[in-house]
């Protein structure tokens, strides 16, 4: 069985040196700018983390979670003899080191898949497979890491000398959103 934007095991195996552009026509499948010629894997992983609280008698509590970074896996390949390659004979070389150069960069790109458009990427992982086979073509196993960017703001507090009465001499401040709890009261020692 064979999916559009994949290269069946089949004909890899039969002949690793010529590939063939197999693209989806749905999703163009990239990492940053640059086009696979071949897409042999892609394995997107999204988790949800929780929190635990120890308590004092019992199991941990767990009263939060949240969304972990995407992690996104691809093996895909580039050939001299594609028709992307133009009859270059360095073209597979020049693909891997504009990966190499992606990675070293620490820029932050997108990946689109088959499946999905991962924004805020980074190439955590990048290795390459060379045998006799695959001399004249570029067979790579990368790994990316989605990462969150936040913006931060800054705001200038008046001197000490100027909080006597600090209702008075400080301005407003967005402290962002409060929740509030009912207050315990101990009678231990009463």
């Amino acid at each position: 069985m064979s999916f559009p934007g994949f290269a069946s095991p089949g004909a890899l195996a039969n002949n690793l040196s010529v590939l063939v552009s197999t693209r989806s026509s749905s999703f163009q499948r990239r990492i940053d700018t640059l086009l696979p010629n071949c897409t042999i894997l892609e394995e997107g992983t999204d988790e949800l983390a929780t929190t635990e609280q120890p308590v004092e008698q019992g199991a941990a509590i767990t009263d939060h979670a949240y969304k972990r970074p995407a992690i996104l896996t691809m093996r895909v390949a580039w050939s001299n003899s594609s028709i992307e390659s133009g009859g270059d004979p360095n073209y597979a070389t020049d693909i891997y080191n504009k990966l190499l150069a992606l990675q070293v960069s620490g820029s932050v790109f997108q990946v689109v898949t088959g499946k999905r458009l991962y924004p805020s990427m980074l190439m955590i992982s990048c290795r390459q497979h060379t045998d006799e086979e695959t001399e004249l073509a570029l067979f790579m196993d990368l790994q990316f890491r989605q990462i969150s960017i936040v913006q931060t703001s800054s705001t200038s507090v008046p001197p000490v000398q100027s909080q006597e009465i600090p209702q008075q001499t400080a301005p407003v401040q967005n402290l962002g959103p409060k929740q509030l709890a009912p207050a315990v009261v101990s009678t231990l020692g009463h």
